[in-house]
């Protein structure tokens, strides 16, 4: 008996596993509410004459002094009026037009003193109007 041991080489593949690290960029796309505060003006109109508060249109003050100012003085903002003085006959003595801003004034120069009447007509920023009557004294 012979015992002989021969190397006989082969060539087998083998699949290993190699752990082997890479760079992959990931994109992944948020959301991201942002509030930002606006700052939204109201426009509140504001009477530039001073109001009477008593719920209809007056003539002040009573009485007016010969050479005086009388000051119309509206219930709520107006846009224009007409303030129109007369006599006891019935007379038209004065005649003021207002379209615009500030206060309506009527200066009764060289008006006699007495007793008037005084017709006011207004027309008011929110589109309706009125009219008032009222007894005035021009005084010496």
């Amino acid at each position: 008996v012979t015992n002989t041991v021969t190397n006989t080489p082969t060539n087998s593949a083998t699949t290993t596993p190699t752990n082997t690290a890479t760079n992959t960029l990931t994109i992944t796309p948020t959301s991201t509410i942002t509030l930002t505060p606006t700052f939204s003006p109201t426009f509140t109109p504001t009477s530039s004459q001073p109001l009477s508060g008593m719920g209809q249109v007056i003539l002040g003050p009573v009485p007016i002094p010969r050479g005086g100012n009388g000051y119309i003085f509206p219930d709520k903002p107006i846009n224009k009026c007409t303030l129109e003085i007369f006599d006891l006959v019935g007379e038209i003595e004065a005649r003021v037009i207002y379209n615009g801003s500030g206060q309506p004034v009527w200066n009764t120069g060289n008006i006699a003193p007495g007793m008037y009447i005084a017709i006011i007509k207004v027309f008011y920023v929110d589109g309706t109007n009125g009219t008032n009557m009222q007894k005035i004294v021009v005084s010496r």
